[in-house]
């Protein structure tokens, strides 16, 4: 995925304040929608990272001890993000995740957007915390 530069943010802005979305062309309303959904892939990854970030911390700090601890810490600190809580935040969650069908696994019959948020976030997080070996970091106990 190529980056977004704060000119091409800029100019998107500037473009949008001159004129309606159905003012633009085709190329120019592709593009500012691809700059949109970039974003919101960047804000979404960098939620996960610091949920990650700080489930390690916990896990070096000795206060997770185990994968019990882990999950149940998990699970906690995924429910209390703005992801979860907010339903718009959510839907723009939804957009990034690499897990949306997660909620399957989980056992939700009907999810909400919510819910569906929550078990995607949950993956997600998971596998940054796998990617980091996290559960390598468990102190041994004496």
């Amino acid at each position: 995925m190529a980056g977004v530069s704060k000119k091409q943010v800029e100019a998107a802005i500037l473009t949008l304040r001159r004129a309606t979305f159905d003012d633009l062309s085709q190329s120019q309303q592709e593009e500012i929608t691809k700059l949109g959904v970039e974003l919101i892939q960047r804000d979404y990854w960098a939620d996960v990272r610091h949920v990650a970030k700080e489930l390690i911390e916990r896990i070096k700090e000795g206060e997770i001890r185990d994968d019990e601890g882990l999950n149940e810490a998990l699970d906690e600190a995924v429910d209390a993000t703005q992801r979860v809580i907010y339903t718009f935040e959510a839907k723009l969650g939804m957009i990034a995740t690499d897990n949306p069908d997660a909620w399957e696994e989980l056992g939700f019959e009907h999810p909400t957007v919510e819910q569906m948020m929550f078990s995607a976030m949950r993956a997600d997080v998971e596998a940054q915390l796998q990617a980091e070996d996290a559960r390598d970091l468990f102190k041994e106990e004496d």
